[in-house]
């Protein structure tokens, strides 16, 4: 997967698991990428962790999102 569409990509991941491989694959072949997860708090906690572990000028955050009515208060920003 040396050629995508956009140089900027979301790779988004909304189960725990013990590794997420394309996060440091995407950056490693040129391309810009956003990791985000999803509801269960502690797959977003493991994905935000393990996407600091492998920081690089190509990781350019981490991309919260939600798909439908969400609570701000439940899932304040300041927990990831």
């Amino acid at each position: 997967m040396d050629v995508l569409e956009y140089e900027n990509n979301c790779d988004w991941h909304y189960e725990l698991r013990d590794t997420y491989p394309s996060i440091p694959y995407f950056p490693d072949k040129g391309f810009r990428v956003l990791p985000g997860g999803w509801q269960d708090i502690k797959a977003a906690h493991a994905l935000n962790n393990y996407a600091q572990q492998h920081q690089s000028e190509r990781m350019l955050g981490y991309l919260c999102t939600t798909w439908g009515l969400s609570n701000p208060v439940k899932y304040p920003i300041g927990d990831l």
